[in-house]
């Protein structure tokens, strides 16, 4: 008798286990799981906010005034009234006057590198082109003052093309039609 309830005893025990204890512990196995898988993202999130930090320091440490050329040099958005202003400003400290001004924002844009890097895919555009074309009566000695002006502006810009004819006037005045292209971040 006594070997009959060591026996039912044990039965009972791998009963327990199997049908009480094992799924308990395999739902503690699948949180345990899920509790690797919090982990992983944590640790991902302080390595982000660590490389963040990083980024924020070395943002930080350019000054105001070099922030403020490199926004002019390159700015985040376009600003067609401020480009014109600019060029006109650099046209009158040599007496012209800009006219028939064309702004062409169809320039599509492209990326620095045509290769396709690990954050920025190959066909996602980087930076923004915009044309913009004008013309200006001046003398030889006048137009060259002004585009060496403008080759050392803040502003990037490139001169696309450049024609000229001559002025009835008689004096050595030619009218100058120029097509320039800049730049801005996306």
């Amino acid at each position: 008798m006594r070997n009959i309830i060591a026996i039912i005893l044990i039965i009972i025990s791998i009963g327990a286990f199997f049908f009480l204890t094992l799924p308990v512990y395999d739902s503690l196995s699948s949180v345990q799981q899920e509790i690797g898988s919090y982990d992983e993202a944590l640790s991902t999130a302080t390595e982000l906010a660590s490389a963040r930090q990083e980024q924020q320091d070395a943002y930080n440490q350019v000054s105001e005034q070099n922030r403020t050329e490199l926004a002019k040099l390159l700015p985040d958005s376009i600003d067609n009234i401020r480009l014109i202003i600019d060029i006109d400003g650099i046209a009158s400290r040599y007496g012209l006057l800009i006219k028939g001004i064309r702004i062409d924002q169809g320039g599509a844009g492209a990326s620095a590198d045509a290769k396709t890097t690990n954050s920025q895919p190959a066909n996602q555009a980087t930076y923004g082109t915009i044309g913009l074309s004008f013309s200006v009566d001046a003398t030889y000695g006048q137009i060259d003052a002004f585009l060496k002006d403008l080759e050392r502006s803040q502003r990037l810009v490139d001169v696309t093309s450049l024609s000229f004819s001559s002025s009835d006037s008689g004096k050595d005045l030619y009218t100058f039609s120029l097509g320039l292209k800049t730049y801005w971040m996306k």
